[in-house]
């Protein structure tokens, strides 16, 4: 049931009166215990994300029954089954067709300033020369991770990558950008990450070698630090420092109270998790992405550790662990991972330095 769950796109709650005792336990101690656990992985689920619910859709099948609907879902569009226009707007969400299509914006067009412009130096463009070729990640959910050298990287209020592919997966990968819908990119290069919209995508064949050039800009986000909380014995800062320990090193939690405890301690390690995750970030931390990585390119170790670092860079800035890295060293010896982090937090009052994390470590592979 809970793997049912977890692979859904949508799971659909139909609520009625019976449905409503039974996920309330207003029954039988053992009756209803298929709902009841439904109702418990449900609320775990929407706990998990923050309460951000994309997945559970409740129906009814009339609208009498409106007021079964749980607690845990009223905050969800209701959809009755029996009348028609309220079924067609659930098979709209269902089939993704929606009843409006926005329309392509236009072009933005130049308008004079009434200040005067800006000194030639605050206008001078940040160019990385990289004649070898600088690599770069990119990240889509649905395409995965492409690592693509660059000759160059110009830095303005966008980014600009002129990229090499190399090989036809990752040509095709920067052809499809736009055309699959792939506003939001993830890129990380050197100590640098960002979760980003697609501008443009050009490409050039020169002598039979292609280039790329991609434009992006940076959506701007404090990627859930003004959002932290805390709880018992736990700052925001020391949850941070446990997810980067997760991401560079795989550390899981240990179990604060022991299984005999009571449910408010059960609950207070399963926030303590859902925090170290990250509430309300673009990339939520489970565990950490490098022993996978190893799996599949262990037999390069210059690659592996090439990838690895521009991974852990993104996972660190996308998870909202740290603002900027500013020193992560990894190294191999035989299948274990030397690591040597310091990365900053966002900076949270004007008469303080930003939170500093630094930890060495080894990951076993």
């Amino acid at each position: 049931m809970h793997r049912q769950i977890e692979e859904a796109t949508f799971v659909i709650v139909v609520c009625t009166p019976g449905y409503f005792a039974k996920v309330n336990r207003q029954v039988e101690h053992n009756r209803g215990l298929g709902v009841k656990w439904e109702g418990a992985i449900i609320t775990d689920a929407l706990y998990g994300e923050g309460g951000r619910n994309v997945k559970f859709i409740p129906v009814v099948c009339a609208e009498a029954d409106a007021t079964s609907v749980p607690y845990f879902l009223r905050g969800a569009t209701r959809y009755n089954i029996s009348d028609e226009k309220s079924f067609l707007a659930l098979y709209r969400q269902l089939t993704d067709q929606p009843r409006v299509t926005p329309q392509p914006l236009g072009v933005v067009r130049k308008l004079a300033s009434d200040q005067p412009g800006p000194s030639s130096a605050s206008t001078t463009r940040t160019v990385a020369a990289v004649p070898d070729g600088e690599p770069v990640l990119l990240f889509s959910k649905t395409a995965g991770i492409f690592v693509v050298p660059a000759r160059e990287i110009v830095v303005t209020d966008t980014v600009k990558f002129e990229l090499v592919p190399g090989d036809d997966e990752a040509s095709v990968f920067l052809a499809q950008l736009p055309k699959a819908g792939h506003s939001e990119l993830a890129v990380a290069y050197g100590s640098q990450a960002a979760l980003c919209r697609v501008g443009s995508v050009t490409s050039v064949r020169r002598g039979g070698v292609e280039s790329v050039t991609l434009t992006v800009r940076a959506i701007e986000s404090d990627y859930g630090t003004m959002m932290e909380m805390t709880t018992t014995g736990h700052s925001a800062e020391s949850i941070a420092e446990k997810r980067a320990r997760r991401i560079l090193l795989n550390e899981t939690l240990a179990s604060r109270f022991s299984s005999a405890d009571s449910t408010a301690n059960e609950m207070s390690n399963a926030m303590l998790e859902a925090m170290v995750r990250g509430l309300n970030v673009p990339l939520e931390i489970r565990e950490s992405p490098i022993p996978d990585l190893y799996e599949s390119l262990g037999a390069n170790p210059t690659e592996f550790l090439r990838t690895a670092r521009l991974v852990c860079v993104l996972y660190l800035r996308l998870s909202g662990t740290v603002e900027r890295t500013t020193r992560l060293e990894l190294s191999l010896t035989g299948q274990t991972l030397q690591v040597d982090f310091e990365g900053l937090r966002s900076k949270k009052y004007s008469n303080r330095d930003a939170h500093r994390i630094a930890f060495t470590g080894t990951l076993a592979l």
